[in-house]
């Protein structure tokens, strides 16, 4: 017994020394100082590999390619690309020097001077959702504790109640979906509505939670030219399909974006289990001992405990034991795709967070431009993507200290530029229209009260 788990441990660290057959290692520094630098973004652009360096600026990372890519960034410095060959069993030292920028992340939002400006509050109700409605105006829905009802309500342009409506009903979202009419969203139904000319609630037939699910959600935007655009998601095989139904209501494939790290790594557990356990177990089924040395088998047999049964099965239990880590891995370890779409003038836009890449699609899904991004592999980053439609731009969201910070994204560059903190705690539903930031934050002196806030973006000045 004790040779077979010698040979299996062997083989075990023969394969893991075979999948890191190369490194690179060194230690990242801040330009003109040498001060280390700590969480900055290593990403091998030849496998999607990404390390962190650590408080001293070091990091390592490991490759079975003979030539890679490497692609240094963090906020507020320069990036740096550095590309690496590697002979066989190599380790290399890389030292890398950051430059700042003119601005570091934290700098450009303390020259902010924009504060939060109070757009509603009041004390007897609970402000649950919020949402743009046609000139300058906003749809506000807010429940009463404790009831079963709730109201809708239009503000205008400067933020006078024109229109209060009570619902029998506890809905609890306002969703803006592609042809932009609103759906307000309860647990068991959902129903459609817009604002007409004359600033009334026009009502549209009514929906299932679950067509909202499969049908509504998932159209990512529209365009009266080319249509619909359709994301349907594969979890378990780390793939997002994007699809077109036209203006003649043809349904055509659009892009296909795969997270090729994860599937890579499904493939190399599956290969790494054939090899190491392939013809060395006796069945699939748990064992265990019962007393002394019978083994109970799971038809509910037992048989003698010579040494090769219970090697079997401490063998088998072995098997089980890494498969169901590695289940643990794939199902529970696995992120959604992120890869959100958006239209930009006569252009489609795809921010593929999984493959580093902002693509730019013609209407027919080619690519007309392939932008590097590394922002979202940022600890801090809290994966969202927001659009300005007036003024047609686009930010992301990051975790500053406590304080949630807007930053624009360069579509042309993949950079971050400028930054807006949020200087109130735990902002929720957060918008931006004409550069402007909309949220609702929880009233610290009443907890059963919400606000309604809005402030300028520092970008925008």
């Amino acid at each position: 017994m004790k040779n077979k788990f010698l040979i299996l441990f062997l083989v075990l660290g023969k394969l893991l020394c075979a999948q890191h057959l190369n490194s690179v290692k060194g230690k990242i520094t801040r330009l003109g100082n040498n001060e280390p630098i700590e969480m900055c973004i290593v990403i091998d652009s030849v496998s999607g590999k990404v390390v962190y360096s650590d408080k001293k600026g070091n990091y390592e990372l490991s490759s079975t390619f003979a030539k890679i890519k490497l692609h240094f960034s963090l906020l507020g410095y320069y990036p740096l690309y550095k590309s690496v060959s590697f002979k066989q069993h190599d380790t290399i030292q890389l030292n890398i020097q950051l430059e700042p920028e003119n601005f570091t992340l934290e700098e450009a939002t303390i020259l902010s001077t924009h504060q939060p400006e109070v757009l509603l509050k009041n004390e007897n109700y609970y402000i649950s959702d919020f949402e743009f409605a046609p000139r300058n105006q906003f749809v506000v829905l807010t429940a009463v504790l404790g009831k079963n009802y709730c109201y809708l309500m239009l503000l205008d342009s400067v933020y006078n109640i024109k229109r209060k409506l009570k619902i029998k009903d506890s809905y609890t979202e306002i969703f803006m979906d592609c042809l932009n009419n609103l759906n307000l969203v309860a647990k068991d139904s959902v129903q459609q509505f817009y604002v007409n000319e004359k600033n009334d609630f026009v009502w549209l037939s009514p929906i299932t939670a679950k067509d909202f699910r499969t049908l509504v959600k998932p159209c990512q935007a529209y365009s009266p030219k080319n249509g619909f655009y359709i994301k349907e998601e594969s979890f378990r095989n780390q793939k997002a399909v994007f699809y077109n139904i036209d203006s003649n209501k043809k349904y055509h494939d659009f892009f296909v974006i795969e997270n090729a790290e994860k599937i890579n790594q499904v493939k190399d557990e599956g290969k790494f289990l054939s090899q190491v356990f392939n013809g060395k177990t006796g069945g699939s089924g748990y064992g265990y001992a019962d007393g002394g040395n019978d083994i109970q088998q799971d038809d509910g047999t037992t048989s003698g405990g010579s040494d090769g049964a219970t090697e079997d099965i401490a063998l088998q239990r072995a098997k089980n034991a890494t498969a169901d880590m590695m289940a643990f891995d794939r199902n529970i370890a696995y992120q959604p795709i992120s890869c959100p779409l958006f239209i930009k003038n006569d252009s489609v836009l795809l921010f593929d967070h999984s493959n580093n890449k902002l693509l730019t699609l013609t209407a027919g899904g080619q690519i007309i431009t392939s932008t590097f991004i590394n922002y979202q592999h940022a600890l801090n980053w809290k994966k969202q993507v927001l659009k300005d439609r007036e003024q047609n731009t686009f930010y992301t969201l990051f975790d500053i200290k406590g304080l949630m910070t807007l930053c624009e994204i360069n579509t042309e560059t993949g950079l971050i530029k400028g930054g807006t903190k949020i200087p109130l705690p735990f902002p929720q539903k957060i918008k931006i229209k004409n550069a402007e930031v909309y949220y609702i934050v929880l009233n610290s002196s009443e907890e059963r009260n919400k606000i309604l806030y809005k402030m300028r973006l520092s970008s925008s000045r």
